[in-house]
């Protein structure tokens, strides 16, 4: 699993390329905790275009994050997924946690509007 990211208007973009499966789930988290650490993040988004499938461990991680980053105040939206990939989230009602965004400009424009 690849992880890049920038931050842009006080928005971390993370983009995920790479199956998300529960041997890179831990690292997956443990990279974005301390992606949010380092600066004034009032929101996270996670570009989920080059993830082709998730599975449960992948979830898992997913709704730990939503926790987390909510008992932290900071947004957190999730963009660009596959069909599949979008229907597995919505399976487990991730769009009632989190935002879910078809375009990364979208989801941008949307969480920096938020003010930490």
């Amino acid at each position: 699993m690849e992880l890049e990211h920038r931050f842009e208007n006080n928005v971390c973009v993370v983009s995920l390329a790479g199956e998300l499966t529960e041997k890179h789930s831990k690292e997956v988290y443990s990279r974005i905790m301390k992606l949010i650490t380092t600066g004034k993040n009032n929101a996270v988004l996670v570009n989920m275009s080059k993830v082709p499938f998730i599975t449960s461990g992948g979830l898992g991680m997913i709704m730990g994050l939503c926790k987390t980053l909510r008992a932290k105040r900071i947004k957190l939206g999730f963009c660009e997924s596959s069909d599949t990939v979008f229907s597995i989230l919505q399976m487990v009602r991730l769009d009632k946690r989190a935002s879910m965004f078809r375009t990364e400009t979208k989801g941008l424009k949307f969480l920096a509007s938020f003010k930490g």
